[in-house]
Order: C-alpha cells, then sequence, then structure tokens
C-alpha cells in the first residue's frame, strides 16, 4: 500500500495595533506525506513519512524523497517479518523520530502556558507543571528542551507572532529543570510576565492561541557509534509507528516501528514493535547521552475550539535512555 502527497501554499497576513504597529509578512511552504503498507506472512506493517519546508520546492532536493521512501519500505518489510522480544529491561538508543514527537508531546505541549492556567482543561487538556514549577527537575542534566521558530526553513518559522512580538528561541526544560513557559499577551499577563512570542493561530479569523513552532531536544556530543558501543543488552528504536499521552502529558506510551535488538554494542536483528510505557519524567531522568545529530519531521498540531492545526517541526538527536521496562 502506497500514498504519496506534496502541497504547498503561501501565507500572507498583515497584523496591525491601535498602539501603531504593522507587520506584512508573506511565507510559502512546501510539504510531503507518505503512507506505506506491507503485508508479510499474513502480518501487516505501516509508516508514515511527514516532512515540511518554509521556502518553495528547493524542499525537494533538500528532502532525498526517493532514497527516503526507499528505505521506509525496505524497513517496513523487515519490520513485518520480524518477531516480537520477551518483556524486560533493557538500554535503549532512540532515533530524532522519537525525541522529536517526545520533545513535541511531553515538553511542548505542558509548557504552553494556557494549559497551565487551567484555560485549555475541556479543550485541548492541562499540564503537570503548574505556574510555580519553575526549577521544578523532570529529567537528568544533560537534558535541554528548545522551541525555536527562527530557524529557517523550518515548518513552525516565523519572525513576529500573531501579537506582533518578535519570535526568539526559547528553553523549555534547561539542564533537566522546567525553565520558561510559552507565552502569548494573554497568558504572560496573567502570570505577570511578558510574551515570548507563542501566539499563533491557523487563519485570519481563529483567535490566537499559545502554540510550539519547532520543538526539539538539543544536540550533545555523541555519535551513534559512541552511544551503541557502552549497549550490553538494548533496543534501537529508530521510528514509531504509535504513541499515546494523556491530558496533562505525564503517562505516555510509545510503540517502535522500526526496531534493532543490540548486543554487546552491535546491531543483532531486527524485531517487532517494541512498546514503552514510561512517563515524563522517568523518559528524560533515562537519558544518559544525547548526540550530536539533530533531525526534524513536520506535523499538523491541533488545538483549540473551533480546532486549529498549524504547522510544526518535531526532532533532535539520537539519545540513549538506561534501564527502560520495555515489552
Amino acid at each position: 500500500m502506497r500514498i504519496l502527497a506534496i502541497n504547498d501554499n503561501i501565507e500572507e497576513g498583515l497584523i496591525e495595533s491601535s498602539g501603531g504597529m504593522s507587520i506584512r509578512h508573506r511565507l510559502p511552504k512546501v510539504s510531503f506525506f507518505a503512507m506505506l503498507g506491507f503485508m508479510e506472512g499474513g502480518n501487516f506493517e505501516q509508516g508514515t513519512i511527514e516532512l515540511g519546508y518554509s521556502g518553495g520546492y528547493e524542499a525537494i532536493d533538500f528532502w532525498d524523497l526517493n532514497n527516503r521512501v526507499q528505505q521506509e519500505a525496505k524497513a517496513l518489510k523487515k519490520a513485518a517479518a520480524a518477531k516480537k522480544i520477551p518483556p524486560g529491561t533493557y538500554d535503549l538508543v532512540a532515533g530524532p523520530e522519537i525525541s522529536g514527537i517526545v520533545a513535541h508531546e511531553s515538553a511542548g505541549h505542558p509548557s504552553e502556558a494556557d494549559r497551565i492556567l487551567g484555560r485549555e482543561m475541556a479543550q485541548a487538556g492541562e499540564s503537570f507543571i503548574k505556574k510555580e514549577d519553575r526549577g521544578m527537575r523532570v529529567g537528568s542534566d544533560i537534558v535541554n528542551l528548545v522551541d525555536d521558530p527562527t530557524i529557517e526553513h523550518s515548518f513552525g518559522f516565523y519572525k513576529y507572532d500573531r501579537d506582533g512580538v518578535p519570535a526568539r528561541k526559547r528553553y523549555l526544560y534547561k539542564k533537566g529543570l522546567v525553565n520558561e513557559f510559552l507565552h502569548n499577551r494573554e497568558s504572560a499577563g496573567r502570570m505577570g510576565e511578558k510574551s515570548n512570542g507563542a501566539s499563533r493561530s491557523s487563519e485570519w479569523d481563529k483567535e490566537p492561541l499559545v502554540r510550539m513552532s519547532t520543538t526539539y531536544i538539543e544536540p550533545g556530543e555523541y555519535t551513534l557509534e559512541e552511544m551503541m558501543e557502552d549497549v550490553k543488552n538494548g533496543i534501537y528504536m529508530r521510528s514509531f509507528t504509535e504513541w499515546n499521552i494523556d491530558d496533562i502529558r505525564f503517562n505516555e506510551k510509545y510503540v517502535g516501528r522500526e526496531a534493532y535488538l543490540i548486543k554487546n554494542g552491535e546491531i543483532f536483528e531486527q524485531i517487532k514493535r517494541p512498546v514503552i510505557e514510561t512517563t515524563t519524567v522517568k523518559f528524560y531522568s533515562s537519558i544518559d547521552a544525547v548526540g550530536k545529530d539533530l533531525q526534524f519531521s513536520a506535523g499538523t498540531c491541533g488545538k483549540g475550539d473551533p480546532m486549529q492545526g498549524v504547522d510544526v517541526w518535531m526532532g533532535g538527536p539520537h539519545i540513549r535512555l538506561r534501564d527502560v521496562y520495555v515489552r
């Protein structure tokens, strides 16, 4: 099974205020979506590829689509024939696709100030973080979670938010501690702070809400080979096929799509759908190595009533976690 789609659009806007502000923008975007499925011996596996780019059709060369789609198809074919491993405690090396979804769901969303204030509780949900929780430890001291709309060509790129506030890089978790919330002017005013430029809306007639842009785990110092060589009995989860997280973004689950057993620092064999069930604090606290590489995938993040979908990037490097229960 194969579904391939490419889309483009040009976003134009004008933000004016009674204070004399006038900002005009024009932003072209291109996106690619693939859904692939493969049946082997009665077992079915499927996967998706989601890519986004702020700019023009030079994105096609940047993405190297032919190679990406072929690589995903080969991995799915092997995954359909792979076998489950026995449940137990393993070291885990997780790829950038895992880093990205974890960063988006368990750092980006709980750092949205409107969730923290309870404004979104009947819609998008709440947050395990409270407004007095700055400085609370949620991970090991090598964990830095960033949301940055200023990265050129990122799918969440913008220079000014919908309130006219200049965009900037925000450290949501810094050295494993809760550091900064995402704000629009309303939430910042309610907390006695200044907005950090996180106000976004999907269309001109929708309310600007506190939203993410490009959310990722900041790179560290390790190569993938260095992470692998120190793993005696572990799992390399390169991508995911399913994820779930609760309304306060604390209890979470990730199911591997392309995954391998690691024995004595070497990739041993492909395995079928390893499942991690953990909490946000356990996940980030288990990280003992962060890779140098940094990769992103695209998505559409939904929030609000009426529902608004905005373009986002999510990503990170390879990361290594110790003593994770996998089934």
